[in-house]
């Protein structure tokens, strides 16, 4: 039966009769769905440990600590692991940061921008910088590509120790322990010069045993005052003098044949050749972006003196852009002249794209060095 129209519906309702209604057709019951279980979870061993995060956070502080050496001291200066590590712990904020805390990070770091500890003796262990050739930028330690690197090296090393085992979580104390850790080296220097300490600490100890026995029998020192001994007599005194001399001429006729020493202008010559390495620095961030730029010396000098870590004389800094423009880096800088003789005025020319790399630089200053 259809649905009624308006007409009959009405009509219905004058006659006063209801109007069938249409019985619609239940929808069937659908069954309910039953999904299936979501796959396992891989386990979290095969993720990076909570203790291998903490041990890239340690490699982030080792490398701001580095940073913060360069930066005051230079990459030239060796970074003594007595001060550095102070600094490291300060940085990381979890424990104490040990030697083999710091021979674990160089085991697994980048071999990019190669490090190595080096033992100066008397507990002076310190961390050297051996390659910057790849440093020319003045930012000798890249954290960014470092710390990506160091992720990426660790992560590998991760992955390879749980497919080596049969556990599906391994030990993450053995995996510390089985990670490579850097050799120390002994520096020559410091192995030639141990034999000297040593004397020098056996001598103290002799003296300090003299010493708490004079003390203890004062009697016994002053019967020794007062008896003269064996080289006290006439002709011990005369070989005593006579040797005395022989030294004072032995020492003369060293001096003699020794060459002259170095001049106060070799001297002078000689510190700024050691400041050109500072002085590059600066001027690379005083020309900023521009491919060219000109300075008047004395500005130039001004600038300089107040940008400096270690104060330096005007003919110092003078001295130094000197050596730079004629010996050491003459693309780089210049330096032009203008006037008559009376009234002269000295420009300075810095090009940065003929700005020499950091073992370049340090090349043509051991080569001024050598020329003296």
């Amino acid at each position: 039966m259809g649905i009624p129209t308006t007409r009959k519906r009405k009509a219905y309702q004058d006659e006063g009769v209801k109007p069938a209604k249409k019985h619609r057709k239940s929808a069937p019951v659908k069954a309910k769905t039953v999904y299936q279980t979501p796959p396992s979870t891989p386990p979290a061993c095969e993720a990076l440990h909570p203790e291998l995060e903490d041990l890239l956070q340690l490699y982030s502080a080792f490398l701001t600590a580095l940073s913060i050496h360069y930066a005051h001291n230079g990459t030239s200066s060796p970074a003594d692991l007595r001060d550095l590590l102070p600094l490291i712990t300060k940085t990381w904020r979890r424990r104490d940061v040990t030697l083999e805390d710091i021979q674990r990070l160089l085991g697994v770091q980048d071999k990019v921008v190669r490090f190595h500890l080096s033992d100066y003796g008397n507990g002076n262990i310190s961390l050297v910088l051996t390659d910057t050739s790849r440093s020319n930028t003045g930012n000798f330690v890249d954290e960014t590509r470092m710390t990506t690197a160091f992720m990426d090296r660790l992560e590998e090393s991760w992955a390879a120790f749980i497919d080596s085992t049969s556990s599906p979580c391994p030990d993450i104390s053995t995996f510390l322990s089985q990670l490579p850790h850097a050799p120390i080296t002994l520096n020559l220097s410091a192995a030639k010069a141990s034999p000297l300490f040593a004397k020098g600490t056996q001598r103290l100890q002799d003296l300090k045993s003299a010493a708490r026995t004079a003390s203890a029998s004062p009697n016994a020192a002053q019967h020794h005052a007062t008896t003269p001994g064996p080289n006290k007599t006439p002709q011990a005194v005369s070989n005593r003098t006579t040797s005395l001399l022989d030294r004072i001429l032995q020492k003369q006729t060293l001096a003699s044949n020794s060459p002259n020493p170095p001049t106060k202008a070799e001297l002078e010559r000689t510190a700024a050749l050691h400041r050109v390495e500072e002085i590059s620095r600066v001027l690379d961030l005083l020309a900023g972006a521009r491919p060219r730029a000109s300075f008047s010396m004395a500005m130039l000098v001004q600038n300089l003196q107040n940008s400096l870590r270690s104060p330096m004389a005007r003919e110092e800094v003078e001295l130094c852009l000197r050596l730079m423009a004629e010996e050491v880096a003459p693309g780089y800088v210049s330096l032009l002249h203008t006037g008559s003789e009376q009234s002269r005025s000295a420009f300075v020319i810095v090009v940065k794209r003929a700005r020499p790399g950091l073992g370049v630089l340090k090349g043509g200053v051991q080569s001024a060095l050598q020329r003296r």
